[in-house]
């Protein structure tokens, strides 16, 4: 079986989401690795319209009953200031089929967060030449969660003013991004890259931060993997994800799946908790 998927100038994106999606399906195993989607942004006193979560990396989640399955049509997701008619024109310019869960605005711009059943799009909103930009990548089983948060966007975009960026406008901000979906038990979502902490944008069960630089800044050539982590209303940390200090644990939803968080386990865990259902 072919499993390259055909590149992206030949198909629209939701289309090429499709699939992708289909032929992870066909590639997956009874055990994956939940992996985060890889792509740029990120900022610094984001103006919040929109989510916030973390993966959990200790025990005590909340973990839904062995059978539990994810309810069907979830209702469509609030955001405030955010009406019906510039919603369809998000999710059909930054992917059909898509729809936003998550939305800030800040000295890089407008950027949402999207889901479909099996990948998540982050698109920035409103650029003067492409007014719907956008990337992807897959998420494994996007109705359940490896604990009470995940990391489903992880990237980096150099400044249009640094040397060798491509497809920048001069004097585009730097940035860079971190968004996923947690439990209903967060309440607070805490992303730390390369030193510097902010706390991100929680709605519809998610979250997205991001680190706005100067046009001039270029993505380190070592890479600046984030921390995120996640507390509940009274201030408890539940989750940290791709912080040392933690162990990561093992979540299986009810085909069998099991997931991980973005440790570096290399030993099989014997019994594993069951995932609990995103939405």
């Amino acid at each position: 079986m072919n499993t390259t998927p055909p590149v992206e100038r030949d198909l629209p994106l939701d289309r090429h989401l499709a699939i992708r999606a289909d032929l992870q399906r066909a590639m997956r195993t009874k055990r994956t690795r939940w992996v985060p989607a890889l792509s740029a942004a990120g900022a610094l006193g984001a103006v919040a319209l929109a989510v916030v979560f973390l993966l959990p990396q200790r025990g005590g989640p909340t973990a839904g009953p062995p059978g539990a399955t994810s309810a069907a049509g979830p209702p469509v997701p609030v955001i405030p200031g955010l009406d019906s008619a510039e919603r369809a024109r998000m999710e059909q310019g930054c992917a059909s089929g898509a729809q936003v869960f998550n939305l800030i605005a800040d000295d890089a711009g407008r950027l949402a967060l999207l889901y479909t059943r099996s990948s998540v799009v982050y698109c920035e909103i409103g650029g003067p030449e492409t007014p719907f930009d956008g990337g992807f990548s897959g998420v494994p089983d996007v109705g359940w969660l490896p604990g009470h948060v995940s990391i489903d966007v992880d990237t980096a975009s150099a400044g249009g003013d640094a040397g060798g960026a491509p497809g920048k406008r001069p004097g585009a901000r730097g940035t860079e991004l971190v968004g996923g979906r947690i439990s209903p038990d967060i309440a607070k979502v805490r992303v730390t890259v390369g030193g510097q902490t902010v706390e991100a944008v929680i709605a519809n069960r998610t979250y997205l931060a991001r680190f706005v630089h100067p046009a001039t800044w270029s993505i380190p050539e070592s890479p600046r993997r984030a921390i995120v982590r996640a507390y509940d209303s009274a201030g408890l940390l539940l989750d940290s994800v791709n912080d040392p200090a933690w162990t990561d644990d093992c979540y299986e939803t009810p085909d069998g799946t099991q997931m991980f968080d973005h440790g570096s386990r290399t030993s099989e865990l014997p019994v594993c908790r069951p995932a609990p259902p995103w939405r």
